[in-house]
């Protein structure tokens, strides 16, 4: 209710959500820290998020579920269950606009998935000096999936680039690798080398800058 009556006073509400993530983000990252106790607090507050439809980025703490990095893993995983089951009906209802976003990132143009550390250094070895266009994004990430469709449009308009998509959660090597700790990430190669960053999902700037390095 709190979370709540913060959000509807807020005159700047986009600035509210990104506080509370903020505090949500230190919340998980304090029980992969402290353990089971500080844990169930997180699914309630989690949950409180899911009214103001911050679902996609408070479900960062399903990776969490799945692999805590604590000694009581069984417990770790029992508190968190109550969250997981409401996480999985959520998903439920939203599979259907997750499904038209996978299609338009499919048929739009070739954006290849790389899956790990190999693909990552084929990709680069077989794109010779051709520029290579990254997309760091996780499922979770709200705004990864709005973008999706516009790096696969990319994609199809400038064939003389190799566009590829990396999932942070999937490729943990590639992102540790990468330095990446925001999503949507976008780096440029070229001859294997990064040439230019992109934090954020600004479709303009992201544009631009394919643009800008292919003259």
């Amino acid at each position: 209710p709190a979370l709540r009556e913060l959000f509807d006073a807020s005159a700047n509400k986009r600035r509210t959500q990104q506080v509370i993530l903020q505090g949500v983000a230190k919340l998980v990252t304090a029980s992969r820290i402290k353990g089971v106790d500080m844990l169930k607090k997180t699914p309630a507050i989690l949950m409180a998020l899911y009214d103001i439809d911050l679902l996609e980025e408070a479900a960062v703490v399903k990776w969490y579920a799945k692999a805590p990095s604590t000694k009581n893993s069984t417990k770790v995983r029992e508190a968190a269950a109550p969250f997981m089951t409401w996480l999985r009906e959520a998903e439920e209802e939203s599979s259907t606009e997750e499904s038209s976003a996978e299609s338009a990132d499919e048929g739009c143009g070739t954006v290849t998935t790389l899956a790990d550390k190999a693909a990552w250094d084929k990709a680069h070895a077989d794109a010779g000096g051709k520029l290579v266009v990254v997309d760091f994004t996780a499922v979770w990430c709200g705004p990864c999936q709005r973008i999706a469709p516009i790096f696969a449009k990319l994609a199809a308009e400038h064939p003389k680039a190799v566009f590829v998509k990396v999932d942070v959660d999937e490729s943990i090597e590639v992102a540790t690798e990468c330095g990446i700790s925001s999503m949507p990430t976008f780096h440029f190669y070229r001859n294997g080398k990064k040439i230019e960053e992109q934090v954020g999902a600004d479709p303009k700037r992201l544009e631009q800058s394919i643009k800008r390095e292919l003259k």
